[in-house]
C-alpha cells in the first residue's frame, strides 16, 4: 500500500506516457491486482471479500489523493480498473485458493 501511494503521489511530467492506449488502466488493474494478492496470500485465502472491500476502499483513497498531486488527475475509470484488478484476483483465489496457498516445503 505505501509504494501504491509513492507511486501515484509523483509527477508525470516527462514521462512518456502513455506507453500505448489505456496504458494507465492496465497499470492500476496490475498494482490493485497486486494488493489483493499479496493480502490474500498473507491470510492463506481467507476473508476474499473484505480483502477486496480493502482493495476497493484503497483504490477510492488514491484516486482522491492524486487529486492532489501536481501533473496527476483523478479518474473513475481508474478506479474501476483498481477494483476490478482487486475481484480478479480475489475470484482466482476463490476458485484456486487451496492450491495458490499452498506452501511446498
Amino acid at each position: 500500500m505505501g509504494l501504491i501511494w509513492y507511486l501515484s503521489s509523483q509527477t508525470i511530467k516527462g514521462v512518456p506516457f502513455p506507453l500505448f492506449p489505456h496504458a494507465d488502466k492496465l497499470i492500476h488493474f496490475v498494482e490493485f491486482g497486486g494488493l489483493a494478492f499479496l493480502w490474500a496470500k498473507a491470510l492463506s485465502g481467507r476473508h476474499l471479500f473484505w480483502i477486496w472491500v480493502l482493495v476497493i476502499f484503497y483504490g477510492g483513497i488514491d484516486e482522491w489523493h492524486q487529486k492532489f498531486v501536481e501533473g496527476r488527475q483523478s479518474d473513475f475509470f481508474d478506479f474501476v480498473m483498481d477494483a476490478f484488478g482487486g475481484g480478479v484476483v480475489c475470484g482466482l483465489f476463490y476458485v484456486w485458493g487451496a492450491t495458490m496457498c499452498v506452501s511446498h516445503k
